[in-house]
């Protein structure tokens, strides 16, 4: 499975979280989010997850919009640990 993310952009009212963030991971590939708090490691999950909608850009699964499969197939797919 493919993780796809392109030009990703998300905000809190005003306040800009992520900006343009773009980034590819392959199937069987294990990736790590460091970095100090309130730099948008909880939200870009969320947003990957759909727990959350990006203001801007896409996510995707295999090519698919993450928005356009269904949420128990996402679970099936995807899981998430913070």
């Amino acid at each position: 499975m493919q993780l796809e993310i392109w030009n990703l952009t998300f905000q809190y009212s005003d306040y800009p979280v992520l900006e343009e963030i773009s980034f590819q991971v392959g199937s069987g590939r294990l990736v790590g989010l460091v970095g100090p708090n309130g730099s948008g490691k909880s939200t870009l999950l969320q947003l990957i997850s759909r727990s959350l909608a990006p203001t801007k850009g896409q996510v995707l699964l295999d090519g698919t919009p993450i928005e356009k499969i269904n949420r128990k197939e996402l679970a099936r797919m995807l899981s998430v640990v913070s």
